[in-house]
């Protein structure tokens, strides 16, 4: 076999072959002791040893022919069913680190080699030293599971950011597909139900009409459940427009979001994004100012992510929001590092995240003392009323920044504005512990508040600027609800003038157990 092998590369050298395919033609030792007549085939600049045995000697034989080769780009080199595993692929990384010139591949298969998790964090920066424009990873354990893609997609999509030549990526046969640098006809060949994609990344991409319009049909196909856009340039009205494809969606569903483009200002529909509408998704948003984690259940990917924030483009970070992820406490210490090197964070939200209560305390008390904090929002289930209400209370010295704590049913807010209750109005949240201190109470926080008080048997408000015409709205909308049995209504510069209305409150529901008026200005007249 070895003299026929030569023999061929001896006669076609002349010919107008382009192609040249040796199926399962080298075995370990063969392969090693024939880089002079491997290095005459890659004259080619397409060399398919599929289905060989490739050992190290066999990648060192293909990296002296590489080295010695003039040829700077190289159109394929498939390296598939290889039994390369993750040792090879360590190896093959290796040696391309140690090429004397760069080299550049078309094409590059690297499927049925048995890699795993365990290499996603060389994978980009092996994509980056190859700088292919098309890569096949499929058929590995790698690919075999939804997490695993996820965090394989993701940490490549970091690495590849400052990639600029054209690659299409495929992750699983032609299930998962990447598009780095890609205009938008090299986008646009691939999304068609032929392809049938159930993922799609699209890193350093421009995103136009077009490419919207045949996203949303693999969306009405049921087909595309991956969706990924880093730093591409897709404006808002085109991102709200794949959002609103993707809510009638059948229960079974799940899309993952990721969105990365450092123009986006806040225009998008975050209602849409944060809606019970489309609680079976996954997102990540992050655009220039605002990072959004919702309902990421991978922890290796959250800390990847969070990680990763603190890249030059990511230097006017101003809103962050974490709902229905795994959180433990490694998580809410890296995004601590991380949002305290941000130097821009204004508002954090931590929504139903299950972080222990520990940790969960520790983490508030924590990031409220970043110094550009303006907004703390957190509702977390395993919080009691008690955890609650003193959580806040501790928090009170730092005036700096307002915050609402609460859980199902207990609610503390300080120095609150008519945006959180808006926000909360729109998850349809009702409280039966609502609690408020510092708050400038006007007209249209009086109307937010009467749609959050259904069910409210605790009312406590303290410390609080009303002016009379709104101390009035307020007193009338509360005789509204029979409900409250203890109202606290202390320090909140009530004069006389609204002594007539307060009487209607007590008047109105004579079922109350416990009346705080004291701190007030209500004189003997209002008293009476």
């Amino acid at each position: 076999i070895f003299g026929a092998t030569n023999s061929i590369s001896q006669n076609i050298l002349g010919s107008k072959i382009h192609r040249l395919y040796l199926f399962q033609c080298f075995s370990e030792l063969k392969f090693s002791k024939m880089y002079k007549v491997v290095g005459n085939l890659f004259q080619f600049g397409k060399l398919d040893i599929s289905g060989s045995t490739l050992s190290p000697n066999g990648i060192d034989t293909i990296i002296s022919v590489l080295n010695k080769s003039s040829t700077v780009h190289w159109n394929e080199l498939n390296l598939s069913r290889c039994n390369l595993g993750d040792d090879g692929f360590y190896y093959l990384f290796n040696c391309l680190a140690t090429l004397s010139h760069e080299v550049y591949f078309g094409e590059i298969d690297l499927s049925n080699n048995n890699l795993s998790q365990d290499i996603v964090d060389f994978v980009g920066k092996f994509l980056l030293k190859c700088k292919a424009q098309k890569f096949y990873a499929s058929n590995n354990p790698i690919t075999k599971d939804d997490a695993q893609v996820t965090y394989f997609v993701m940490e490549y999509a970091f690495a590849a950011t400052g990639l600029t030549t054209s690659l299409s990526l495929v992750v699983n046969k032609q299930e998962n597909m990447i598009f780095v640098g890609a205009e938008n006809h090299f986008i646009l060949q691939f999304l068609n139900d032929k392809y049938m994609l159930s993922g799609l990344c699209c890193v350093n991409c421009h995103i136009n009409v077009d490419v919207i319009e045949k996203l949303t049909d693999l969306f009405n196909h049921k087909y595309l459940k991956t969706l990924y856009f880093w730093n591409s340039e897709i404006k808002a009205d085109q991102l709200n427009q794949v959002l609103t494809t993707m809510l009638p969606q059948k229960s079974h569903y799940q899309l993952f979001l990721f969105v990365y483009e450092n123009s986006m200002k806040e225009d998008i529909s975050y209602d849409l994004l944060l809606s019970d509408k489309l609680s079976l998704f996954t997102f990540i948003l992050l655009s220039k100012v605002s990072f959004i984690l919702r309902s990421v259940t991978n922890t290796h990917v959250s800390h990847m992510i969070i990680s990763n924030l603190m890249v030059p483009n990511f230097g006017d970070l101003q809103n962050v929001f974490l709902s229905n992820c795994e959180v433990c406490n490694k998580t809410t210490e890296l995004l601590l590092k991380t949002l305290t090197k941000c130097g821009s964070i204004s508002k954090v939200f931590l929504f139903k995240n299950n972080l222990k209560i520990t940790y969960l305390k520790q983490f508030i008390i924590d990031i409220s003392k970043l110094q550009t904090l303006r907004t703390v929002l957190v509702y977390e289930g395993n919080m009691t009323v008690n955890d609650v209400l003193l959580l806040g209370g501790n928090l009170k010295s730092n005036n700096r920044v307002d915050f609402i704590l609460m859980n199902k049913i207990a609610l503390f807010g300080y120095k609150c504005t008519n945006a959180e209750l808006e926000y909360l109005v729109k998850q349809q949240m009702s409280f039966r512990y609502f609690h408020l201190e510092y708050c400038d109470i006007e007209e249209q926080f009086v109307a937010l508040l009467y749609l959050l008080l259904e069910n409210c048997f605790y009312f406590k408000m303290t410390n609080c600027s009303l002016e009379i015409p709104t101390a009035i709205h307020l007193f009338l909308l509360l005789s509204n609800f029979t409900t409250i049995k203890y109202l606290v209504l202390r320090w909140n510069k009530v004069t006389s003038d609204a002594g007539g209305a307060l009487a209607s409150v007590i008047s109105s529901n004579n079922r109350f157990e416990k009346l705080y008026l004291g701190g007030n200005k209500l004189g003997s007249g209002a008293i009476k």
